[in-house]
């Protein structure tokens, strides 16, 4: 806990940016996944688009200790209206393999986002989850 405080105060980082440094650095260290995911899970709401991303992003670097967080980043992938966030969820549920949580569906509406980016990560994203099947997945699940 004293060098999350300390992160934070000295970086002027956001509780889920420094909580994401401490998750990389750590690796299988004292930092316990399951806490680390719902704290960042908690941060998903927040009203500041960069501590949103933040929390995207050190979710997505949790891979599958993440998966509790499939449905909130499916809401973001296709609802957050900033599109940074959106980018970062659908490569974030991509890298947790979220097939199992139904993500699909969400990446698959994001494959048609206004910018390019989000599309291109959404895309991306699938072909991680479904492989092969992925044209069909989507085609089954939009």
């Amino acid at each position: 806990m004293k060098s999350f405080l300390l992160l934070m105060a000295a970086f002027g980082l956001t509780a889920a940016a420094a909580l994401g440094l401490l998750i990389k650095v750590s690796g299988d260290g004292p930092i316990s996944p399951a806490v680390d995911a719902q704290t960042l899970i908690d941060q998903l709401g927040h009203p500041d688009a960069e501590t949103r991303r933040h929390a995207v992003q050190a979710l997505g670097d949790m891979g599958a200790d993440a998966r509790d967080a499939i449905p909130a980043l499916s809401n973001l992938v296709v609802h957050d209206a900033n599109v940074g966030v959106r980018r970062y969820a659908a490569c974030a549920l991509g890298k947790i393999g979220a097939s199992i949580g139904g993500s699909v569906p969400a990446l698959a509406f994001a494959m048609q986002d206004k910018d390019r980016s989000v599309a291109r990560e959404a895309t991306e994203a699938v072909h991680k989850i479904e492989g092969n099947n992925a044209r069909r997945a989507v085609q089954a699940k939009s």
